[in-house]
């Protein structure tokens, strides 16, 4: 799939039913935290800027911040002012996990 972005890619094209086990990010910690940020994008219908307390479903625990941190230096995530958005390294790295045609 060509030209992979935020622009092109909407959060109800990723399928969750595997929820991301077995991803290039090989960790259960991270692709739990895609899985959340892809479900809270999709209860809104676009990609939609977060905190970390918003997409986890409970006291942020100290595996979900080191994940956390992990995606932002891999550049998954961004800075917008007092949140993070997904960038297009987001949906180009999962993008085994998105519907085809």
């Amino acid at each position: 799939m060509a030209n992979l972005s935020k622009a092109t890619v909407e959060p109800h094209d990723f399928n969750l039913a595997e929820e991301l086990g077995g991803s290039i990010l090989q960790d259960y910690y991270m692709e739990q935290l895609c899985v959340a940020i892809i479900k809270f994008s999709k209860s809104n219908k676009y990609w939609k800027s977060f905190t970390l307390e918003e997409v986890c479903e409970s006291q942020v625990t100290f595996n979900e911040k080191v994940a956390f941190d992990e995606l932002f230096r891999l550049k998954m995530l961004a800075d917008q002012e007092n949140s993070y958005v997904i960038t297009n390294v987001f949906i180009q790295r999962l993008s085994d996990f998105i519907r085809k045609g």
